[in-house]
């Protein structure tokens, strides 16, 4: 049961949360901007462009997907309509994060980026160092840890947050599936296969059981819903 105190503290937090955008690809092997500033509660979109993906990984591993839970991946798609297929990822950590594209070879041509990286050590500029000597970048099996959503999806997780994204579209993305595969010098690491990925986490999407229309708007991490359902509580409770 929420009381008074904690629903103001939510819509609160709620109302501070920032929706950042990251445009993959736009302008050959670049992610713009390369880095980030996030806090926990943000939304990060990324805007696809062909040919184009973005993995999380380790800094330590260039190149290579994050290992177990807490990792993305967004799959790679040649019809991107020029940046209108988004993928939607909730930051749920202030902790450095580390990403790259996973297509032929263009996380050793410098396409890395990520979000709160330090300012000396292991900076942006340190992993695209390191990732010039990997021989070949790996792309995770499935899309992962995010969401592809369309504009009135977007629209509704982004209501009364700080900023929200200008570009429009819509598209039905193609899976990834199969077993992982890794790029090469002259091949492309896009996943074939049929099917519609439709999940964060481990693949496959997942729907909230409570009761609670907070707890279930909160669980998908759609922060409008969330902020509308605390003012309208709060609204009733005074």
């Amino acid at each position: 049961m929420y009381t008074t105190a904690s629903l103001v503290l939510l819509g609160a937090t709620l109302a501070a949360a920032e929706v950042h955008t990251v445009d993959v690809g736009e302008s050959g092997l670049s992610f713009s901007p390369e880095t980030l500033t996030v806090a926990t509660g943000d939304t990060v979109i990324f805007h696809l462009y062909p040919s184009h993906d973005v993995v999380s990984g380790p800094f330590d591993s260039p190149c290579t997907p994050t290992d177990g839970d807490g990792g993305f991946y967004s799959g790679a798609f040649k019809d991107t309509d020029n940046g209108n297929k988004k993928f939607v990822v909730n930051v749920t950590s202030e902790d450095p994060v580390y990403y790259y594209c996973s297509v032929q070879k263009h996380c050793q041509s410098g396409m890395v980026g990520g979000w709160n990286l330090p300012s000396s050590g292991d900076t942006a500029d340190a992993y695209a160092a390191a990732a010039k000597n990997v021989n070949s970048a790996q792309t995770p099996q499935s899309l992962t840890g995010g969401e592809l959503l369309e504009d009135e999806a977007i629209s509704s997780l982004t209501a009364g947050v700080t900023s929200s994204p200008t570009a429009s579209g819509s598209g039905s993305p193609t899976a990834s599936s199969g077993a992982s595969t890794t790029s090469g010098a002259s091949g492309s690491s896009t996943a074939s296969g049929s099917g519609t990925p439709t999940a964060s986490g481990t693949g496959s999407s997942t729907t909230p059981t409570s009761s609670n229309a907070v707890d279930a708007a909160f669980t998908r991490g759609e922060v409008g819903g969330v902020l509308a359902a605390v003012l309208g509580v709060a609204a009733y409770l005074f």
